[in-house]
């Protein structure tokens, strides 16, 4: 590159002339009595001296363009079993869509520190081929720090392989579509995010390791659990529908707020340590909220098949709401439940609230039922407080309600 820019830029010598002829050369009015000798500097050192400056000047705009000139992924060179292998740090960025036979994984990541632009475009695979765990995009153990944005995966992958599988800490993941993963949708390490993606038509979901942020995504018709969550994971703004496990499920100190769960084939939510608020449960074929010391606010379970909150033990439930659900509204099973505030109406076969004898050490208090086929079912007493009230008279804020 360079000596084709020292062609278009050279300075013409008549210029360089017009620029250094009044400084460079200029000598003594006045000069000595003698014959006249050359004084100043030549034009041959003029020229050398420019022709140096302009050589420094390219080669330096040389090593710029080549450290901000990102890496075609057709460039790069293949492995067994692998169509493109990343072993240096920097971007890559696909130039078109790339159709691989789906026996091989299509790019594998072996260093950290990488950036993948799909640049729209797509990693197509070719069907399904057992046994192979091939995956679109994959990395080795230890890579960490990899993000992928801006493209689509489909047709990828079989039962141990899948489209993204990102092993280890610190990935991004924005803007990426999958359809037809025969594996696994989108994989994770912790500390991770993925914003603005969609997963459809796969194996399983998005699955994300501890301390992750998932953002603003959709996952649909999953063989799976839609969203697969670690201790720690934050959780908003998504949709699970159509999948065949539960919607979401979450361990230890994961939060979960404004997320929709609807038509799954297992639960809405199956909650263990967690915390959901403004979440929603509708039509799904177990409970719409299956918890065991977490707590929920403001949600709402509606038309499952199952009971609307199923709770165990240490779950404090709270300005809830559970209507048409076929069992029932709130089912307590274990010990050390606070549930108050709620509502429970319209389980024209089923109860709106219960509480079974191993439930014990429990407040269920200012709740209100009504159109129920029974409405306040204690099966004990301890740790009980409430009534079940037909009219606001003489009431106390620990009373239940029905009418």
């Amino acid at each position: 590159m360079a000596p084709i820019m020292k062609t278009l830029f050279r300075i013409p010598l008549a210029a360089a002339l017009l620029v250094t002829g009044g400084v460079v050369l200029a000598g003594d009015v006045n000069p000595p009595v003698g014959p006249i000798t050359p004084t100043g500097v030549t034009l041959a050192e003029i020229r050398a001296s420019l022709d140096a400056i302009e050589d420094q000047a390219l080669d330096a705009a040389d090593t710029l363009v080549e450290i901000e000139r990102p890496t075609p992924i057709e460039d790069l060179p293949s492995a067994l079993g692998v169509d493109y292998v990343i072993s240096q740090p920097g971007t890559y960025v696909l130039s078109g869509n790339h159709y691989g036979d789906g026996a091989n994984t299509a790019i594998e990541v072996r260093v950290s520190g990488v950036v993948i632009d799909l640049r729209g475009f797509a990693i197509i695979g070719g069907g399904f081929f057992p046994g192979k765990g091939a995956y679109a995009i994959d990395t080795i153990g230890g890579v960490n720090n990899v993000t992928i944005f801006n493209g689509s995966i489909a047709d990828f992958g079989d039962s141990s392989g899948g489209a993204i599988r990102l092993n280890g800490e610190g990935n991004v993941i924005v803007d990426v579509r999958v359809a037809s993963s025969q594996g696994s949708g989108i994989r994770t390490g912790g500390n991770s995010t993925v914003l603005r993606s969609v997963v459809y038509n796969s194996a399983s979901g998005i699955s994300a390791g501890f301390a992750s942020v998932i953002r603003d995504c959709a996952v649909q018709s999953v063989a799976g659990v839609g969203y697969t969550l670690d201790l720690g994971c934050v959780v908003e703004n998504c949709t699970a529908d159509q999948c065949g496990g539960d919607g979401y499920s979450a361990s230890d100190a994961v939060v979960i707020e404004g997320c929709a769960s609807s038509r799954n084939g297992g639960d809405g939510y199956d909650l263990f340590g967690a915390v959901v608020r403004q979440c929603t449960a509708y039509q799904n074929a177990g409970a719409g909220f299956r918890a065991f010391g977490s707590s929920a606010f403001a949600c709402s379970a509606s038309y499952n098949t199952g009971i609307g909150f199923d709770l165990s033990s240490g779950n404090h439930v709270t300005r809830c709401s559970a209507t048409s659900n076929n069992v029932g509204g709130f089912r307590l099973t274990g010990i050390r439940n606070h549930v108050s505030s709620n509502y429970s109406g319209q389980h024209s076969t089923g109860f709106g609230f219960q509480v079974l004898p191993a439930a014990t050490d429990c407040f269920v208090t200012a709740n209100f039922a009504t159109a129920n086929s029974s409405y306040f079912d204690y099966q004990t007493t301890n740790g009980i407080l409430g009534t079940r009230r037909v009219n606001l008279t003489n009431a106390t804020i620990w009373d239940n309600f029905s009418n």
